[in-house]
């Protein structure tokens, strides 16, 4: 993962794992919480859906191995 700051903008760098791992973090969040604050939770939903909009993993048939996968992946890496 890396962070990276142009100007006033940052831009975030996941790798395929990482990125697979914080989508499913997401979605079971956005299902289970709600934040008082209205602009954090829409950052999170924005976040959700930016990475949902770009990733085909949720949509295979063998989407739970690929989450596990990633997350071992991340935890021995």
């Amino acid at each position: 993962m890396e962070i990276n700051k142009e100007f006033k903008e940052y831009f975030v760098k996941l790798n395929s794992y990482e990125a697979l791992v914080l989508f499913e973090w997401l979605v079971k969040f956005n299902e289970h919480h709600k934040l008082p604050d209205e602009a954090e939770q829409k950052i999170l939903y924005n976040f959700e859906s930016i990475l949902e909009s770009v990733l085909v993993e949720p949509f295979l048939e063998n989407y739970v191995e690929l989450i596990n996968t990633a997350k071992n992946h991340i935890i021995n890496d």
